[in-house]
């Protein structure tokens, strides 16, 4: 266990894209500055315009899948996961391509609140700007941070521990 020791948390972050090349730059680009960790990028494409940008390998990957089609989230998701070397890792991470994080140091703040929780637990920063927020069903503390429970997570931005997916993948029949 790195329980604590920040500098020893290994994160990988996983990415299924599909379409707009300008958002999904600057998320990235994004995603490196205030990320406040190091993490490994695992992204796939949908056979989209972002693809040819990816292979570039200017913005360092550790892995780019590129589907000629469109896979659909689930399929693209597994696909990324069945790649990552889970037991190298402490903490696994979606995100969206059109996140634009505006909180320094968010993932670190992330994973630490995890340790601190100090049991299993999937994570999320408070979204903002979404149409329809979740109610929030309960409040907790975790060291100095407030959490809000809510009934359902979504997939912008989610801070799941690497075991959470071992043996476990998304249903291939969800909606493309």
């Amino acid at each position: 266990e790195h329980a604590g020791d920040e500098a020893s948390m290994r994160i990988a972050v996983y990415t299924v894209t599909r379409g707009k090349l300008d958002l999904c730059q600057q998320s990235f680009k994004l995603l490196k500055r205030y990320a406040g960790c190091e993490f490994d990028h695992y992204v796939a494409d949908n056979g989209s315009d972002v693809g040819p940008w990816l292979t570039k390998r200017k913005y360092r990957f550790a892995n780019v899948l590129r589907f000629s089609e469109n896979m659909g989230q689930n399929i693209a998701a597994n696909a990324l996961l069945d790649e990552i070397d889970l037991a190298q890792y402490d903490f696994v991470v979606r995100w969206d391509p059109d996140a634009l994080p505006r909180t320094r140091r968010f993932l670190r703040k992330l994973a630490r609140t995890a340790v601190n929780i100090g049991e299993p637990c999937v994570l999320s920063p408070k979204i903002t700007k979404l149409k329809h927020e979740p109610p929030t069903i309960a409040t907790a503390k975790a060291g100095d941070r407030s959490l809000e429970v809510v009934g359902i997570l979504g997939g912008i931005c989610r801070l799941h521990p690497s075991g959470f997916f071992d043996g476990w993948r998304f249903n291939r029949y969800g909606a493309l």
